[in-house]
C-alpha cells in the first residue's frame, strides 16, 4: 500500500529489486564530481593565498611601525623581525625580498618617511601549480607600508 504513494524509482519493487535507473546516478555524479572538486580546491587555494597576502601586509605594517619608532636604529633588526612574523604563514624556504628605506635608521630624523616593502613569489606559497589557474610564473604577492619617523 505504502509504495503506491511514492514514485517507484525510490522504493524497491515487490520482488525487492531497485529500479533500473540506479546507473543514471553514477553517470550524473561522474559528470558533476570533477566540477565540484575543482570548485572546492579552488576555494581552498584562493583562501590560502588571501591568508598569506594578509600576513605579508600585516608584517609590512608592523615592520614600518617598528622602524618609525625613535628607538629603532638598525634596519636589519626590523627586517629580521618581519621575516620571523611572516615565516609563520609561508612554507619553509620561501624566498622573500624585504627592503627598508632608509637603510640606516639611526640617521633618520623625526618626520622622515620610513617605508617597508615585502615581495613573495606566488609559486613559492601556492600548493597548486600556477599554470592550473592561468597565472604566470612570475606573479608576486606584494605589500608596502609607509610611516613617518617619530
Amino acid at each position: 500500500m505504502r509504495a503506491e504513494l511514492y514514485p517507484p524509482l525510490i522504493f524497491p519493487h515487490k520482488e525487492g529489486k531497485f529500479s533500473t535507473r540506479k546507473g543514471a546516478t553514477l553517470v550524473e555524479f561522474a559528470f558533476v564530481a570533477p566540477l565540484l572538486f575543482t570548485l572546492i580546491f579552488s576555494i581552498i587555494e584562493f583562501s590560502r593565498i588571501l591568508m598569506v597576502q594578509n600576513a605579508v601586509t600585516d608584517g609590512a605594517r608592523d615592520a614600518a611601525r617598528e622602524a618609525s619608532l625613535a628607538t629603532s636604529r638598525n634596519a636589519s633588526t626590523v627586517e629580521s623581525n618581519l621575516r620571523d612574523r611572516v615565516s609563520k604563514s609561508v612554507p619553509t624556504g620561501t624566498e622573500m625580498s624585504v627592503s627598508v628605506v632608509p637603510a640606516d635608521l639611526s640617521q633618520a630624523k623625526s618626520g622622515d618617511e620610513v617605508s617597508v616593502r615585502v615581495v613573495l613569489s606566488y609559486s613559492d606559497v601556492s600548493w597548486v601549480p600556477a599554470s592550473l589557474f592561468n597565472i604566470s610564473g612570475n606573479s608576486q604577492l606584494r605589500a608596502e607600508s609607509h610611516m613617518e619617523r617619530e
